[in-house]
């Protein structure tokens, strides 16, 4: 595989469950980025952090711009 064209002609053809595994991996490369689909120390720290913050209740208007673009992102993949 040479070009872009050819590598995502190849990963649009993998299956389903190996698609999402190296949508994975290729975030857990990303500098800076947390996986959620991988177990690592830096996912497990943001995650207790979040735990442990102050916590209030979703605004309306809050809620609903998480929801568009959960779905935007839903769409995109």
């Amino acid at each position: 595989m040479t070009t872009l064209a050819e590598i995502r002609s190849a990963i649009l053809s993998l299956p389903p469950l190996e698609r999402a595994e190296l949508k994975a991996w290729l975030l857990a490369q990303a500098p800076g980025s947390i996986a959620p689909e991988v177990d690592s120390p830096e996912l497990e720290a943001e995650l207790l952090r979040a735990v442990e913050e102050p916590q209030r209740p979703y605004h309306r208007d809050e809620l609903r711009d998480v929801c568009t673009r959960v779905v935007r992102e839903l769409r995109r993949s």
